[in-house]
């Protein structure tokens, strides 16, 4: 269906809803005006409100944007007059003094109770939901939520392998060359995708499609009983430990509304709450996701996305269910891309426009600039290269294929010279006037961690000062393991072992040579540091954590230290982090 530009001062949009939006082009800006106007024109109270997000990040901001629009919104209209850069709001402005007097009215209960609303990614919504409908749910309304899904999965998967092998030896010896141990790792995949995918279809089955099958290859039909096994017993594992995961909050509400006896019940209760419904990041939805929402509400349903992100598989986009979720829906375009210039944005269109991604459906479509952009950000060339590494005689390795490491070390160099150039001879206009390029200008994306580590060592030693972003959880960083070894010394001070293992750490940074127990001064050099953990110790009983946190940073010369190795902003962060984690652990107390 042919798609036209979002109009936020044409008609509100009613009912279903397509936008497809591009990165860059204002999707949270769109989304918050959306819901201010159906707020000020259609009265809808805060708690009608359901928009739903993919990670908590992303509902922290929406939320966040929502709320300051209302507000900037109820400020116009005690104005008069539109705010810049909420050109759209002037819609609001314009009406009968009741009409105007309405809309007012709605603004402000809405900015008074936006608590109320339910801004949420899928899985919160989904818990929300479960509890709302209670006991009716068919839910165990004592299960914890827990994320121990992927420990479940080795724990079962291990306990099988050694039972079936113990059973029968020869059971899952497939070749000489595959080895029990990487039996038990390709049944955790297999079953984590399983069990990350409800309501995918598992090909073959014991008792779905393809089951034929199995009769052709006895190792085949042990691997698919093997599977259905431990996607069973990890589900009963997880029901006996009153554990809930996050796949079974989707598949629970599914259940729910679904149910032949208290679906519609549900159903009526959840439809006649939320009066609009907006889900963002739609191409990341799976299909038991978009079945439930599609089954729950038949109204003013928006589904914000970029089909163009919909054919990444890894992160759980489905292209068909979202193909059979928006074709032939009234459907809309984000056409202005606000975070690249002119040149770049006209690079891009001829490099990817009418190009099909994963389906003749999905073609990637033109955006534009936004008026009165500089049409080139760099002072100097080209807005978009692509670099190809030549065919190269020393490049090939002895069989005369192309060597990865010699070409990774090529590209590595490329990418340093690269970088020196923009920051030595290029500047660039962020709308203060043209500034010479600086790191923090530069950005560079790489598919790995691994490859991430390889970088920042390139730029470290080319002097390039660099901080590498990370995703995941801080706890999963050295930094936890600091904390740990410092709080050990402080929980036992005496005990020289723990105490010389928090030294080598960052906090007190000490060299191995210095805590060597055969040096010459190494009971003085344990003394030393025994009396300030004990001393540390005494301070953290008494002060509040993160006003401790303050002393030792200051005492331990830490920040000046970090600070002047090539990581050190990373490692100062992380700590920090952990540091503000354990304050809310204690409450504040040491």
């Amino acid at each position: 269906m042919t798609s036209s530009d979002l109009d936020l001062l044409g008609p509100l949009p009613a009912g279903r809803l397509v936008i497809d939006a591009s990165a860059g082009t204002g999707k949270t800006y769109s989304l918050s005006a959306l819901v201010v106007r159906h707020v000020a024109e259609r009265g809808l109270s805060a708690s009608a409100l359901l928009l739903v997000t993919f990670t908590r990040a992303a509902a922290a901001e929406l939320r966040d944007r929502t709320r300051r629009a209302l507000v900037e919104a109820l400020d116009a209209m005690d104005a008069g007059t539109a705010p810049a850069g909420f050109e759209w709001m002037e819609v609001l402005l314009h009406g009968a003094p009741h009409e105007m007097a309405e809309r007012r009215q709605n603004l402000s209960d809405a900015v008074s109770t936006f608590d109320d609303a339910t801004i949420t990614t899928i899985h919160g919504f989904c818990q929300q939901a479960l509890r709302q409908l209670g006991m009716s749910s068919g839910a165990s309304m004592d299960s914890e939520l827990s994320d121990t899904t992927t420990e479940l999965i080795e724990e079962v998967c291990r306990d099988l392998v050694v039972q079936h092998l113990h059973e029968s030896p020869d059971i899952l010896d497939w070749a000489a060359e595959i080895s029990p141990s990487d039996v038990l790792r390709d049944l955790k995949d297999t079953v984590r995708v399983v069990t990350g995918n409800p309501g995918a279809t598992t090909v073959p089955s014991v008792d779905g499609p393809h089951r034929d099958l199995l009769h052709s290859d006895p190792r085949l039909d042990s691997w698919v009983h093997l599977v259905k096994d431990a996607v069973r017993i990890v589900g009963e594992r997880r029901r006996a430990r009153q554990e809930m995961g996050y796949d079974d909050l989707v598949t629970g509400l599914h259940r729910a509304v679904h149910d032949e006896h208290s679906g519609c019940g549900a159903v009526a209760t959840l439809r006649g709450r939320y009066q609009l419904v907006l889900v963002d990041e739609f191409q990341d939805t799976d299909p038991l996701q978009w079945e439930t929402f599609a089954t729950i509400f038949d109204g003013d349903l928006i589904t914000v996305g970029d089909p163009k992100q919909a054919i990444y598989r890894f992160r759980g986009a489905d292209v068909q269910a979202y193909l059979r979720a928006t074709v032939g829906q009234p459907t809309v375009h984000l056409g202005t891309n606000f975070r690249s210039d002119p040149a770049l944005v006209a690079a891009t269109n001829a490099l990817v426009c009418g190009v099909r991604l994963g389906d003749e459906r999905i073609v990637a479509s033109p955006v534009k600039a936004p008026g009165g952009a500089p049409a080139s950000a760099l002072n100097a060339g080209l807005p978009l290269s692509i670099r190809r590494l030549p065919t190269d005689a020393r490049l090939l390795g002895a069989k005369g294929r192309l060597s990865v490491p010699l070409a990774k070390r090529s590209v590595m160099v490329d990418l340093i010279s690269v970088v020196i150039d923009l920051l030595r001879h290029r500047t660039i206009d962020t709308g203060r006037g043209p500034q010479p390029v600086g790191p923090g200008d530069i950005a560079v994306l790489v598919p790995s961690n691994s490859l991430a580590d390889e970088v920042m060592n390139a730029f470290s030693r080319a002097h390039i000062p660099a901080v590498r972003a990370r995703t995941g959880s801080v706890l999963e960083t050295s930094a936890t393991d600091h904390w740990d070894l410092l709080l050990a010394a402080l929980e036992r001070p005496s005990h020289a072992p723990t105490v010389r293992a928090a030294g080598l750490g960052l906090f007190f940074r000490r060299t191995a040579q210095q805590l060597d127990p055969l040096a010459v001064d190494a009971d003085q050099q344990i003394a030393v540091l025994q009396q300030q953990c004990a001393t540390w110790a005494d301070d953290l009983g008494r002060r509040p954590f993160l006003a401790w946190c303050d002393q030792i940073r200051t005492e331990s010369k830490l920040a000046t230290a970090l600070l002047a190795t090539p990581h050190g902003e990373r490692d100062l962060t992380d700590l920090d982090h952990v540091a503000e984690l354990l304050a809310g652990e204690l409450g504040g107390r040491g």
